[in-house]
């Protein structure tokens, strides 16, 4: 992805968080928190999924997980996010492990 295209999607991604989180204001520290919020958020879910290849543009899963973990960190709740959400986690990580399963086997699942 090239540079232009990267901060277009971030700058959609931070859009999104704050009308999932009804923010309506727009301020340095707001768009400082919500840009942390989104950073962890992506750190934490491949950490859980088990790959630093989650197409969070894409992947309408991992997109939903990522404003539900944006926040439960708002909330400061974020202990409570990975236990509520391990349905959707789960089913996640086996999207990508059976994507991982295809592409090192060169099969069709």
């Amino acid at each position: 992805m090239e540079q232009g295209e990267e901060k277009k999607e971030t700058l959609e991604l931070e859009e999104e968080v704050k009308r999932f989180l009804d923010i309506t204001w727009d301020d340095e520290d707001t768009k400082k928190s919500i840009n942390e919020y989104i950073k962890y958020a992506k750190q934490d879910l491949s950490n859980l999924v088990g790959t630093e290849e989650i197409d969070f543009e894409k992947d309408i899963l991992a997109r939903e997980l990522l404003l539900n973990h944006c926040r439960y960190q708002r909330n400061k709740d974020i202990e409570f996010f990975e236990d509520n959400f391990l349905k959707k986690i789960r089913r996640l990580q086996l999207n990508y492990a059976c994507n991982d399963l295809k592409e090192s086997e060169n099969i069709e699942i």
